[in-house]
């Protein structure tokens, strides 16, 4: 059952990944072609700011799952490994809850946030672009990155009990 939820968050969390990945490209590129549309014709693309600042929005709260699923967070836990594994596995289980805790009221603020967007009609300042989809975009990035820290948090609490779960969280701790 563990082996088949972290499949199916791994599933989710790469394809999220990708949007991710495209949005790096994607910003690369409009920069490069800004930069020279610049040095050519002496004047560089309309809004070009605002679209990778939006862009940079979507693509850092798209990899936050992704990289949690991955183990690519730091987690500092130089001495967990000098407790008993019941007390290991609590401590890590309780800060991955908290982590779970924070991730979602950040979610639940970015939710608020799109919202008075909406409501206010905020816009970038040269292009016009509504700015409330991507409060939502960030908001559902956000909450997948919660889900992902809650599921952590269980097998923490599920490792309190059975060995190999928890030598399977240890195994990333190197």
């Amino acid at each position: 059952m563990i082996k088949k939820i972290d499949k199916i968050l791994s599933l989710i969390t790469g394809a999220i990944g990708y949007v991710g990945y495209v949005g790096i490209v994607v910003i690369m590129v409009f920069i490069v072609a800004d930069v020279l549309a610049r040095g050519v014709m002496q004047q560089g693309i309309l809004g070009a700011y605002e679209i990778v600042e939006r862009l940079l929005l979507v693509m850092l709260f798209a990899v936050f799952a992704y990289t949690q699923t991955h183990k690519g967070h730091i987690h500092v836990t130089l001495f967990l490994p000098k407790f008993p594994r019941v007390i290991r596995m609590l401590l890590y289980g309780t800060l991955e809850l908290l982590s779970f805790i924070t991730a979602a009221f950040c979610a639940y603020s970015i939710v608020m946030q799109g919202n008075y967007s909406l409501t206010a009609d905020t816009t970038t300042a040269v292009l016009r672009i509504p700015l409330y989809p991507f409060y939502y975009i960030a908001a559902a990035g956000m909450f997948l990155f919660a889900i992902t820290l809650f599921w952590d948090a269980i097998k923490c609490y599920i490792g309190i009990k059975n060995i190999d779960v928890c030598n399977e969280i240890q195994s990333k701790w190197e």
